[in-house]
């Protein structure tokens, strides 16, 4: 199976493409906006290079976000556009899980922390089992101090929502709690990386309905236009 994977939650453009359960090609753009006008040429780039005509491709998969709300809305709608087109299914799936899968190699507990700014950050905690990162707790949109409350144990922090924060994790002195920072490398969601996480999904069947597919936003404001 042929699949092309992109994730635009934040200002990096990640693209992969994967054959039969292989990641054969993979390319990150770092971008101030990430606009329609240069996803899809970039796709056709990557495409060319791995020998892959559009037709070929057999599934659609795509970030969910949270994160940039224009970013989001021009992924999802481009990935949408092509599956329609091409006539193939989707899937989405969420950026939290797709950095905390970036890790899973190196920690059987992760936590995703995502800068939501205004003092917030998008934040879930997951448990690496049979090498891919399972979501263990809710989608949480709100303060690192809410987040921090209840965890136990040696736990890997991984997102671009720790860099604001990192101070403070470092100097939390909490009895059988203890936090450790990933790389900064492996603080974006990178479209390679959602490879267990799709594999995990076709296995079910799990597609998306396109209809209702949308991206996880989290914050409410986000969808509303100011006057």
């Amino acid at each position: 199976m042929n699949i092309l994977a992109i994730d635009t939650s934040t200002k990096i453009f990640s693209m992969a493409i994967i054959r039969d359960e292989r990641v054969v090609k993979y390319r990150n753009i770092k971008a101030d906006r990430i606009l329609s006008s240069t996803i899809v040429p970039n796709i056709e780039k990557m495409l060319t290079r791995a020998d892959l005509p559009l037709k070929d491709v057999d599934c659609f998969a795509v970030g969910l976000g949270p994160g940039s709300f224009t970013s989001l809305r021009v992924g999802l709608a481009t990935i949408k556009g092509l599956a329609f087109a091409m006539r193939k299914p989707i899937l989405g799936i969420p950026s939290l899980d797709i950095t905390a899968q970036g890790v899973a190699h190196l920690s059987s507990d992760v936590c995703s922390v995502m800068d939501a700014r205004r003092g917030m950050v998008f934040f879930c905690q997951y448990r690496v089992t049979n090498g891919r990162a399972q979501k263990v707790s809710p989608y949480h949109l709100a303060a690192l101090a809410f987040c921090l409350k209840g965890l136990k144990g040696d736990i890997l922090f991984v997102g671009d929502g720790i860099e604001p924060y990192k101070n403070v994790l470092r100097k939390i002195k909490i009895k059988k709690f203890c936090p450790r920072l990933a790389d900064i490398k492996f603080c974006q969601p990178q479209a390679k990386n959602m490879l267990p996480l799709i594999k995990a999904r076709l296995e079910k069947g799990q597609f998306d309905d396109p209809h209702k597919l949308t991206p996880l936003y989290l914050y409410p404001d986000d969808c509303q236009i100011r006057k």
